[in-house]
């Protein structure tokens, strides 16, 4: 469960970092206008492995939540989750992220993986 919820904090970490997350970093958000704010493409710390840390975090907090109060059920329908993570994040990348970011989330596809950091 914590390894999944470190996950998730390293991917939150990043965006407080550049300020896109203006209520929790009000100090970034003054150094950079806010309609830049929101338009910044992170590729730095977590991000140049995986493109959906918080996603992947979560999926890992859940099965180790199942694992540790014996919940055999919840680790039986992870794959449901997994492939409901998968869809979203399909949806977020293609009608979002695509048409904010264009050429440079295309190149950063090719780059990183969605889930699992690519191997060469």
């Amino acid at each position: 469960m914590m390894f999944g919820f470190s996950i998730m904090l390293l991917g939150g970490f990043e965006f407080h970092k550049r300020g896109i997350i203006p209520a929790l970093s009000k100090k970034e958000t003054n150094k950079i206008k806010s309609d830049q704010a929101t338009h910044i493409l992170v590729e730095t710390g977590i991000y140049k492995f995986i493109r959906h840390p918080q996603y992947v975090g979560l999926f890992i907090f859940f099965i180790g939540y199942s694992l540790l109060f014996n919940a055999f059920f919840s680790v039986l329908f992870s794959p449901v989750i997994l492939t409901w993570f998968g869809f979203v994040a399909y949806i977020e990348e293609r009608y979002d992220l695509e048409l904010i970011f264009g050429e440079e989330y295309k190149k950063y596809k090719k780059r990183v993986g969605m889930f699992f950091p690519r191997i060469r």
